[in-house]
């Protein structure tokens, strides 16, 4: 008897993955295409792509852009910065075209962290950020690590700053945040 059912639930165990495995390709395909009609003509440069962001007194909502990502503006002690939000980020993680734009110069001998990233190894350097405001939220304090020049082109929004949030969620594919 068990072994009439296994007949029955095996294959169709392995149709869903299979359908599983086209469906989230066929997503990837989209997302590649969406990507590269945006991509710049030869001689063009690129232009970061925000999400489309709204913000009530503690809530903020992205929507995702055109490759499924959360890329919004934010004030880092006064200055916009663009950064991705990203959950796998353990904390703020800056750029350091964007540190030094918003006033965080480390000292080369604070270099000390060693961090992975998407270009390889890398150092960085624990900072602590006064204030970063993502809409109407004001977060302050937030840990932050300041990434070697060329280590990234994009800075994360890490968990550093979404844990002093009261929440976060995607619905209906939006990001919302809520202080």
């Amino acid at each position: 008897m068990i072994g009439d059912a296994l007949k029955i639930v095996i294959p169709v165990a392995l149709v869903a993955a299979g359908v599983s495995t086209y469906l989230s390709r066929q997503n990837e395909m989209r997302a590649n295409a969406a990507q590269q009609a945006q991509a710049p003509r030869s001689g063009q440069a690129a232009v970061p792509q925000k999400a489309s962001m709204t913000s009530s007194f503690n809530r903020a909502e992205l929507s995702p852009d055109s490759a499924g990502h959360y890329n919004t503006e934010v004030e880092l002690n006064g200055r916009r910065i663009n950064v991705l939000v990203d959950t796998g980020a353990s904390v703020l993680a800056l750029t350091a075209e964007d540190a030094d734009m918003a006033g965080i110069r480390p000292q080369p001998s604070e270099f000390t962290v060693k961090m992975q990233t998407a270009n390889g190894e890398s150092r960085g350097a624990y900072v602590r950020v006064r204030e970063v405001r993502l809409g109407n939220l004001r977060v302050y304090d937030v840990d932050a690590v300041v990434m070697q020049r060329g280590a990234s082109r994009k800075s994360l929004l890490g968990m550093s700053f979404l844990k002093k949030l009261s929440g976060f969620e995607v619905a209906q594919g939006r990001l919302i945040l809520r202080q």
